[in-house]
């Protein structure tokens, strides 16, 4: 779980960042308040290591790392902030409350730095607590319920139904991947990690929310993948029919995913490019990404900020297509979606960042991915699945606008690349697989 470097003097504040690390997804969806504080008190002790080992002259980066890549990770955390610096000069507009939650990819880079120096291996650690976290917010759901979405929307007191469907079925796919990851689980671990897995599908369906469902079929056709390598021609067929049957089961046997894929359907045939459209949730997204690029063509360079944008938003060219309903949405609500959200804000510099911000990530866990080394690749799978679903997520909701769901995905980023970038140790000591 941690290399022969988590020793010393310094022991104290080694395991009280080992103990954030194991400990920040499990209240993430139930406790409100908790992400910001375990990700300050996360970066807080990680400064104090950093300086401490400072000071005794130790270098922080072991020689194995690929340097290349941890640059480019740590590149694109400071990103955020950059981008956000970047269209306020070209604006002329400064504002600090801007830099609230970007800056925490910024801080995250800390973590990033003990990780590798320590070589922690979060995957030990992430195995236990993501389950973990599935059922704590599964358990607060049902008797504390979030109840000004309406009835047929389940979360928790403060999650919006989008965010905590989308991270349900994100936990879900992480709990399903991280079975026999290091070793042969024993039978109630396997349990416990194939219930996560369902008790997330689960809650994700009830939400309400189609955030992020794409990623499911995606994610599992990956698992298959593998499994080929391990598994006899006639387990493969059989699973790959399930994942292919999966969506036509949930569309006949689950109502609200039947109800969601009719009206999507039904609302992207009916779209009208030069007329104004229906107020539902597909017809809506549409117009909002129409609306998006047109702010984008106006101020490319400086953005427009959270709030300059809204003296154009009765121009001909929105009101043609998108009712007041779908304008005023977009001012109280934002764009729900990542990519246009931050275009918007920040310019061509909020669409760098962003890009930069899952693609790096997402290119460095494929590379190990495709690595011939059994645990690195082990490793990486759960981590690609995190991506991908973040990524689909990002397609249909603001992933990253929240101080608290930025803190957390910072945090995870951080903590899944610290990991791989130091995983070839872990190949090195022969963690049976």
């Amino acid at each position: 779980m941690i290399g022969d470097k988590f020793i010393g003097r310094y022991l104290a504040a080694d395991y009280i960042f080992l103990a954030c690390l194991a400990v920040f997804p499990i209240f993430f969806l139930t406790l409100e308040g908790w992400m910001s504080r375990i990700f300050f008190l996360t970066c807080g002790v990680a400064l104090y290591i950093i300086v401490k080992e400072k000071i005794k002259g130790v270098s922080l980066i072991p020689d194995h790392v690929d340097r290349r890549w941890m640059y480019l990770v740590m590149a694109a955390l400071a990103s955020a902030p950059i981008a956000i610096l970047l269209g306020q000069l070209f604006r002329r507009s400064f504002a600090w409350p801007y830099y609230d939650a970007p800056v925490r990819f910024l801080f995250s880079i800390l973590i990033v730095l003990v990780i590798v120096h320590k070589r922690i291996n979060i995957f030990k650690l992430l195995e236990y607590s993501i389950p973990a976290s599935v059922y704590i917010a599964a358990v607060s759901a049902y008797f504390n319920p979030g109840t000004i979405w309406g009835a047929d929307r389940v979360t928790t007191y403060f999650a919006d139904p989008l965010t905590f469907g989308s991270v349900m079925l994100t936990f879900a796919m992480i709990s399903l991947l991280s079975i026999n990851m290091f070793q042969s689980d024993a039978l109630w671990l396997k349990l416990y990690k194939a219930a996560g897995f369902a008790t997330g599908v689960c809650f994700s369906v009830i939400s309400g929310s189609g955030t992020g469902w794409l990623s499911l079929p995606i994610v599992l056709l990956i698992w298959l993948f593998v499994r080929m390598r391990e598994r006899k021609k006639t387990f493969i067929a059989a699973g790959i029919s399930v994942v292919l049957l999966l969506p036509i089961l949930m569309y006949h046997f689950a109502p609200p995913v039947r109800d969601k894929v009719d009206v999507s359907f039904n609302s992207l045939l009916q779209y009208k490019w030069n007329e104004v459209n229906d107020d539902n949730s597909l017809s809506m997204r549409i117009s909002f990404w129409r609306m998006g690029v047109f702010f984008f063509l106006q101020n490319p360079l400086g953005g427009w900020g959270d709030e300059s944008y809204k003296t154009l938003i009765d121009s001909p060219e929105i009101s043609r297509y998108a009712s007041p309903f779908t304008r005023e949405f977009v001012v109280n609500t934002g764009f729900h979606n990542e990519f246009i959200a931050n275009v918007v804000r920040s310019g061509i510099w909020g669409f760098l960042s962003t890009t930069a911000i899952f693609l790096v990530p997402l290119v460095f866990f494929i590379r190990h991915f495709l690595m011939p080394y059994t645990i690195t690749r082990k490793m990486a799978l759960p981590a690609l699945a995190y991506m991908i679903c973040t990524l689909v997520s990002g397609m249909t909701m603001d992933v990253f606008n929240l101080k608290y769901t930025t803190a957390f995905h910072a945090m995870m980023i951080s903590c899944l690349c610290g990991s791989m970038l130091v995983s070839a140790y872990f190949d090195k000591k022969r963690i049976p697989s």
